[in-house]
């Protein structure tokens, strides 16, 4: 259930980094948990540097703690998750899928197409009728 916003400023940033913890990080629970908005969230953030780390800080933590799940997917050999991680991380050797093109003439024609070339032509035949 929502709280109702505290009128003591630093209060309610330390209730909103409590509640962005919680969440890990979603900004829009966060504020309905305490009762603010999310233009207090972004002036909170955009005014005080420390809260602004603080944000950055339980950020940080929510990636760690779902990339601990995903190491826990992988040890289960879970294919999805070892796939996922070699795409993102095993680039370098090869786990990518994107298909390279090497172009060896600079002497390459060029064709340009005027997609209205039909429709001008089209009328003027139409009003020479």
């Amino acid at each position: 259930m929502p709280k109702k916003a505290n009128n003591n400023k630093e209060e309610n940033k330390k209730n909103l980094l409590k509640a962005l913890e919680k969440t890990l990080g979603n900004i829009s629970q966060a504020c309905k948990m305490t009762g603010l908005s999310r233009m207090t969230y972004n002036n909170y953030k955009n005014e005080d540097e420390e809260f602004a780390n603080a944000v950055k800080e339980i950020n940080e933590s929510a990636i760690d703690f779902v990339e601990s799940k995903l190491f826990e997917n992988i040890e289960m050999n879970r294919e999805t998750s070892i796939i996922f991680f070699l795409k993102t991380r095993g680039k370098q050797r090869g786990y990518i899928e994107t298909k390279e093109t090497v172009i060896e003439s600079k002497n390459i024609p060029i064709m340009q197409f005027d997609p209205l070339a039909d429709i001008e032509e089209d009328e003027t035949d139409e009003s020479t009728d």
